[in-house]
């Protein structure tokens, strides 16, 4: 610690000591040296996270919380001397209101700022003194931070996100703190021994680990437990002779906790199986690696010696899935067998590839031999058994489907390009990039097999023999062939030096080899763009938060970008397409990105990249500032007058981050614009605000002061309450609420009336085999209570409507597959109990043992082939000949995607395929989507959809409907495509089929010439509709398909026209700024698909329209938005005012054309 001069005396550790004499003198390197910006009356201790690294935490901690210090020798020897600079810091001022909402003068308080890469280790624990007036003045470095607050015995509260300057003091505002709860209750007598005590494992904590208050066991087994964060936690026992059952609580601000009982566990050792089964978590087996084989023939039952064969194994790595691919060679007799596959935490699973020259590959999934726990060879993982033993037949195809590409340069055949190819059907192989991804040389042979390579010849030709039918996506460049990897990737902002090209949906058949005419060129895609202040001033020799993505997502990838002198910086592209790029940047320094906390400076673009149209000058970027938002927190009473009690915002895990008190006579927080020492001009009485929230979705809980819990259901064979306690239950129920920059949204708090349900299940058996619960998260937190021994039930509480409780068998056989709860629905109405029997049918099993696994991961669900129960037979339409290639797609009404893809061998038989989905529900399914589980089976690039119901362990009729295709031409302006450098792309998207409209739905790039075909339609109505290097569009044609031949199609895109920059004003030439307005586009399916529906105007009145077509387009532009927006908003107001403007032809030598637009408010 220095003194007041600045001074401190370090004492040399003995393990250096010999060293540092002959260190420093001054032409040496001095000492590393690392500060805390401590100000006067300030001091600071590390809070390790409990069980945290006692020597390694300290240090993290510190690292994250101290910046080096510029430094140097001025004087040698054993008594040196060392000049340290500190780097520069402000100051943070903070007034600090007990929950009465008056100040605490001179008051000791602890200060943590949260930092989401260290809040895992602990904190820095700031500890000082208000001064006279009750403000903390605390020394801090600059960035964005966010102060939280506790006072022991007092309460605790946090600031919004506040910017903090070199030299300068930030004022945060803070409304008045929340009381801290109290949890008190009693252990067992067999569990009391001296010293131990009671505490909260937070592990799920996001921002105090640090915080651990604990609480000593009397010698009566009483306990006492203050200063409790709002939140959930899990109350443990510590220091006992034996373990004790944890107690999961759910405490509000200020609540007393009383009558707790800490056990020793329940001997009723049964364990639940739910289906579908937990998250992997278990060890690894700890016994020999499994194994798969099995034989490959050809469609005749010939066995193939000398084939090689790929198990391509994916398993659950704890994080992520991870895949090693192992290979094996087929014997005299055709079998192969494949040793020492992958475990990792719950068994692999496996697919199967097999080549062999002058044959087609054939693609397999490996089933197990073995499930139960107690079967011979079964792995035990903790999580039930997984086999050791796989077994997969796979059946070589015949005939030699193949392809033709034929690549051109400025219309003349090259020679020497390099050409892959990539199915789009799935083959269980991760994307080489993917970090869990296989890499070695049985990688590189399957990757081979699967994604074949040439080089062209004289003729600027790559041929492809012994090809999968279905459809297939085309890679060339004239560079190095390792360049193809990176084709169409992310490139880090440097694009591609060669000329290439990427078509996709190109179609192999399996009869003669077909022939495909694509176009390379060079595709820089490059933009540079100008970052402007608020004030029109080049942003000079600084770092950006750079974000970009397709123009209709929402949330793009985020970099950092450096400008020059000028505020320029360059990106380039890895495709075409109308992107959207965003800068931010603030006055102190960006210190993580994205950038996504407010106050920042924001300004952003939609740009049209492609050949067609390069970027001559930098594309001009006007910053605003884009400040933090409110949260006004209103509680009524049930005469809707205003009330005290407090008022909390939790992260994802219901730990408290802001938390204040609300008091119904007694003034809130200042309003952000009044000075910091000035509060006499109170909100209104009932009221608290959130100042400097950062933009976001927020969940908030309320309660009262003289607190309004939820009646106690009882435990173990307690009688169930009577209906008198659970009738006109009011409580206050969380709200979510949308913070928006610069506005404040209102969330006003009042009594909701609850329902219970309350009966018994019928069993078939014993109610001790069974248990309760809700399958859903709920925001209220209801319980249900199940008698175990009468199977009677209470549940609740619940808002009216409906609800879903599941009742669950426990497992029969330790380890084996899991068993089938049931779901039931009741109707709640608020206030009342709602009384009913829910009869648990235990109907024959009709899914094999050997049930299939999803397991969540990071980037989805995994969906693995180990138990498929797709099986079945798909034909071609005569009803005979096996349709080798087909697809297929379960499709649930529960999910928006298909939960399982299945495709064919060369005998037309389902094998499911590895899949990634996400288990996303639609609230509103689109109108004619199956209300129950369909088979979709198709052929790509060949023949439509067969659409049958699903029913588990009964093999469906799957015959294929005869072929259907048309073919058409792409132009632009009425003339030929050839020699354009741009990529163009025809949607034929399907109608009236909900989610199955985009299974049914086909979409192709046309040839070099713009030519298509739309190959592999199914009968009904289509819209079709193309699109130049994924921005210019031609208008949409429908298209009726099963009725009578079909017209060939002429889809004419219209030529690319100047950028266009559209000043919005108000009648008095009043510049309106941050104003939205939408380009009217050509109605049809990639309109919506590629167009954002919104732009904005930025600091200067501009939106910059680039992407469209030459000539007049209309623009609807909404009226100004209020500024305040409430917690269940309206929807978008309808648009005010409607203008054309002219685009006129684009030309690289000339500047963007100009357009001032009157608007009528």
């Amino acid at each position: 610690m220095t003194d007041a001069q600045g001074r401190f005396v370090w004492t040399v550790p003995p393990d250096v000591a010999w060293n540092v004499p002959q260190d420093t003198s001054p032409g040496n390197e001095a000492l590393a040296c690392y500060a805390l910006p401590l100000g006067p009356g300030w001091q600071a201790r590390v809070a390790l996270a409990p069980h945290y690294d006692a020597i390694g935490g300290p240090r993290t901690l510190m690292e994250k919380a101290t910046r080096r210090c510029a430094t140097r020798w001025v004087r040698a020897g054993a008594n040196s001397e060392l000049a340290v600079v500190l780097p520069d810091a402000g100051w943070i001022n903070v007034l600090v209101r007990a929950p009465d909402g008056q100040a605490l003068l001179q008051h000791a308080v602890q200060v943590v700022v949260p930092d989401t890469f260290a809040n895992y280790a602990g904190a820095v624990v700031y500890e000082g003194t208000t001064d006279t007036t009750g403000h903390l003045h605390l020394r801090f470095y600059p960035g964005l931070r966010r102060f939280r607050v506790f006072v022991p015995g007092v309460g605790f509260g946090s600031t919004g996100m506040v910017e903090v300057l070199p030299g300068r003091e930030a004022t945060a505002q803070m409304p008045p703190l929340a009381r801290f709860a109290r949890v008190s209750g009693t252990v067992a007598p067999s569990l009391i021994r001296a010293g131990a005590y009671v505490s909260l494992d937070d592990s799920f904590a996001d921002e105090h680990k640090w915080y651990n208050p604990h609480a000593v066991v009397d010698e009566q087994g009483h306990f006492m437990l203050d200063g409790v964060l709002p939140g959930e936690h899990l109350l443990t026992l510590v220091g006992s002779q034996q373990p004790a059952t944890a107690i999961s609580l759910m405490v509000s601000p200020g609540e007393q906790v009383t009558g707790l009982v800490l056990s020793p566990p329940s001997t009723d050792n049964k364990s639940m199986s739910f289906n579908p089964r937990p998250l992997q978590t278990a060890n690894k087996a700890e016994t020999a690696k499994p194994l798969v084989h099995g034989r490959v023939t050809d469609v005749t039952g010939k066995p193939i010696a000398g084939a090689d064969v790929y198990a391509i194994c994916s398993y659950d790595g704890g994080i992520r899935q991870y895949q090693q691919v192992v290979a094996g060679k087929t014997g005299q007799d055709g079998t192969y067998r494949i040793s020492d596959l992958p475990i990792g935490m719950s068994g692999p699973t496996v697919s199967l590839v097999a080549g062999h020259a002058g044959y087609p590959i054939a693609l397999a999934s490996a089933q197990g031999e073995a499930h139960e726990a107690s079967a011979t060879g079964a792995i035990s993982t903790g999580l039930g058994a997984v086999p050791t033993t796989f077994h997969g037949d796979l059946v070589l195809p015949v005939g030699h489907p193949g392809l033709a590409v034929q690549v051109l340069r400025a219309g003349k055949p090259q020679t020497g390009v390099a050409v892959r190819l990539t199915p789009q059907s799935g083959t269980g192989l991760f994307d080489r990039f993917y970090v869990g991804s296989s890499h070695g040389p049985a990688s590189q042979r399957v990757e081979n097999l699967l994604e074949p390579s040439a080089t062209t010849n004289a003729n600027g030709e790559a041929h492809f023999t012994d090809l999968t039918p279905g459809l297939w996506n085309i890679s060339a460049t004239d560079g190095q062939a390792n360049a193809l990897d990176s084709i169409g990737r992310w490139n880090g902002g440097t694009a591609p030096t060669s000329a290439f090209n990427i078509s996709t949906g190109i179609i192999v058949g399996s009869g003669p080899t077909r022939h495909f005419i694509l176009s390379i060129y060079p595709q820089p895609n490059e933009v540079a763009f100008q970052v402007l202040d608020p004030k029109g001033r080049p942003l000079a020799n600084s770092s950006v938060a750079f974000e970009y993505g397709l123009a209709v997502v929402a949330n793009g990838a985020s970099t950092s970008a450096k400008v020059d002198q000028q505020g320029v910086s360059k990106y380039s592209f890895e495709q075409p397409g109308l992107w959207r790029i965003l800068t931010r940047f603030r006055d102190s320094k960006l210190e993580s990105i994205p950038a996504s906390a407010e106050p920042f400076y924001q300004g952003s673009a939609v740009l049209a990249v492609s050949p067609a149209q390069p970027h001559g000058q930098p594309v001009v970027i006007h910053s605003v500032r884009r400040g933090p938002g409110r949260i006004r927190v209103r509680l009524l009473d049930e005469a809707c007058r205003p009330a005290t009690g407090a008022v909390y915002i939790g992260d994802d895990f219901e730990n408290a981050r802001y938390a204040a008190s609300i008091n119904a006579k007694t003034p809130g927080v200042a309003s952000p614009n009044m000075a910091s020492t000035n509060i006499s001009r109170p909100d209104v009485s009932g009221e608290i605000i959130f100042p400097d929230m950062a933009s976001g979705n927020y969940q908030l809980r309320a309660n009262y002061a003289d607190q309004a819990t939820a009646p106690n259901l009882g435990r173990d064979d307690e009688p169930l309450p009577t209906d008198a306690v659970l009738t006109a239950v009011k409580l206050l129920a969380p709200q979510t609420v949308v913070v928006k920059s610069n506005e404040t949204s209102l969330v006003t708090f009042s009594p909701q009336t609850q329902g219970y349900v309350k009966g018994k299940v019928a069993t078939p058996d014993a109610p001790s085999n069974y248990a309760m619960y809700i399958p859903y998260y709920s925001d209220m937190h209801p319980i249900v209570r199940y008698n175990r021994k009468t199977g009677e039930f209470v549940a609740g509480p619940f808002a009216s409507g409906k609800t879903r409780l599941h009742v669950q068998p426990y497992s029969s056989t330790p380890g084996g597959p899991p068993a089938t709860g049931q779901d039931f629905w009741v109707e709640v109405v608020g206030g009342q109990v709602t009384h009913t029997v829910l009869t648990f049918h235990q109907e024959p099993t009709t899914v094999p043992a050997n049930n299939t696994e999803s397991v969540l991961t990071m980037s989805g669900i995994f969906s693995s082939n180990r138990h498929s129960p797709l099986v079945g037979q798909v034909l071609m339409p005569d009803g005979k000949t096996p349709a080798w290639g087909a697809r297929a797609a379960l499709v649930v009404p529960q999910t928006w995607q298909p939960i399982q893809m299945a495709r064919t061998d060369a005998l037309g038989r389902l094998n499911v395929a590895d899949y990634w989905y996400t288990g996303e529900a639609p609230a509103t399914p689109p109108a004619g989507s199956p209300t129950e589980p369909v088979l979709v089976t198709w052929l790509p690039g060949s023949n439509g959809a067969t659409v049958v119901p699903y029913v588990a362990n009964q093999p469906p009729r799957l015959v294929l409907p005869v072929p259907i295709a048309v073919r058409g031409h792409v132009t632009v302006g009425g003339q030929p495509v050839t020699g354009l450098s741009s990529s163009f792309r025809v949607l034929a998207a399907y109608q009236g089929r909900g989610k199955l409209n985009s299974i049914l739905s086909v979409m192709v790039t046309a040839q070099a010439d713009g030519s298509f075909e739309l190959a592999g339609l199914t009968p009904g109505t289509y819209e079709v509709q193309a699109c130049r290097d994924g921005i210019w569009l031609s208008q949409s044609q429908s298209m009726v398909v099963g009725r009578s031949a079909l017209t060939p199609l002429t889809l004419d895109i219209a030529p690319p026209g100047a950028p266009v920059l559209v000043h919005l004003v108000n009648t008095q030439g009043k510049s309106l700024l941050n104003r939205q307005l939408r380009v009217l586009r050509p109605s049809g399916p990639l309109t919506s698909a590629l167009w954002p529906q919104t732009l904005t105007t930025d600091s200067t009145d501009v939106v910059r329209l680039e992407g469209l077509e030459v000539g007049v387009h209309q623009l609807d532009i909404a009226p100004q938005s209020a500024g305040e927006i409430r917690s269940n908003p309206a929807g978008d107001p309808a648009p005010q005012h409607t203008a054309p403007i002219r685009v006129k032809p684009f030309r690289a030598d000339i500047s963007p054309t100009s357009e001032t637009i009157v608007v009528h408010d």
